[in-house]
């Protein structure tokens, strides 16, 4: 049995072009989440409510509004 260069040549190239897209595919692969998480009971002590998300944002600008005043100084 005699193997022709063309043919060879021909079945490497079929061969790459097949590689490539499997790589293409394989990129554009994304997994969707079965489902989204959930935070429910991730933060220890009950609901978060409104009142403490406010208060937390006060904290929060309040301590970086300090900082940032002093730096200027």
């Amino acid at each position: 049995m005699e193997i022709k260069t063309g043919d060879v040549l021909k079945r490497i190239g079929d061969l790459e072009r097949e590689i490539e897209y499997i790589k293409r595919d394989l990129m554009h692969l994304k997994e969707k989440p079965k489902q989204k998480p959930s935070l429910f009971g991730s933060v220890r002590g009950g609901d978060i409510t409104d009142e403490i998300i406010e208060e937390a944002k006060k904290d929060l600008f309040s301590k970086n509004w300090n900082n940032n005043i002093k730096e200027d100084m």
